[in-house]
């Protein structure tokens, strides 16, 4: 996979800055993007926290020439995206006067019921909301899924999309009139609607892979979501197999929803079967 760089000018509009928090769903880490032309500018997400992205995100605001952030903008709810706030506040409000002007920053994120005793305080996203900065307009677009408060970001201006983790609502996305991909994490895509119809294939096969083998069981059969990564992934390394596993939960999930399984009280699994 192409390197994501430590920091970096994307466009004319866009900057990147890595979390610094590599793993195995992290990859090289969060992408945090900086976003507009003047020195005042937008964030979107903010890595995990760790100490050592606090100076990397102050020297990157000085390459990049911005001198404030008008807004953080919230793709979702997982710490690898939302704990790093306290960092970017710090560097903001430590900042030399001169070179960042110390205003309030509004913090944004799409608020819902699993939202409890927040750390922060947020102002909540709408649906189709616009934020504006120099050069730039951001929508926002709600893509539950991955999560249920996950929300994509289209820059008008380049016709460019920020997915954070978007792994379903991909049909949504289509609405749009794409071109790049900026992803939560990994290198950007170039050919975003190609990607995405790419993407939406491959999680229709997975998700027919899935109901075939539940189907291929006695009528009782209760699954758990490991047994089901046991199967479908018996040919790939048992270290991939959590990741894996996350992905598996996901699709039933969704299957739940346009209700072809159901969940037992103890996480199984079952088929409905009047749905096939």
């Amino acid at each position: 996979m192409q390197d994501v760089p430590k920091f970096a000018k994307l466009s004319e509009r866009v900057h990147v800055i890595l979390g610094l928090n590599p793993g195995k769903f992290t990859l090289r880490g969060t992408n945090i993007y900086l976003i507009g032309t003047g020195p005042k500018r937008i964030l979107i997400d903010t890595g995990d926290g760790r100490e050592v992205f606090t100076e990397h995100f102050r020297q990157s605001l000085k390459q990049a020439g911005c001198k404030s952030i008008s807004n953080i903008l919230i793709t979702h709810r997982h710490y690898d995206h939302i704990r790093g706030i306290p960092n970017v506040l710090s560097v903001l409000k430590n900042a030399e006067p001169e070179k960042v002007e110390k205003k309030p920053v509004v913090i944004w994120k799409n608020l819902t019921s699993q939202d409890s005793d927040p750390e922060f305080v947020f102002m909540n996203i709408n649906e189709g909301q616009e934020f504006e900065s120099e050069g730039v307009t951001l929508q926002a677009i709600h893509t539950p899924g991955h999560t249920d408060d996950h929300m994509a970001f289209y820059l008008k201006e380049e016709n460019s999309i920020f997915t954070g983790d978007c792994v379903f609502s991909l049909n949504k996305l289509l609405e749009f009139n794409l071109g790049r991909i900026y992803p939560g994490h990994g290198p950007i895509i170039e050919d975003g609607r190609s990607k995405i119809t790419e993407y939406i294939e491959h999680r229709m096969a997975r998700e027919l892979e899935i109901l075939n083998l539940m189907n291929s069981e006695e009528i009782t059969k209760i699954w758990t979501s490991m047994e089901i990564v046991a199967i479908i992934y018996k040919d790939y390394p048992k270290e991939v197999w959590p990741a894996a596993n996350y992905g598996i939960l996901q699709h039933l999930e969704k299957l739940r929803e346009e209700n072809k399984v159901f969940k037992t009280e103890d996480d199984g699994w079952g088929l409905v079967r009047s749905k096939l």
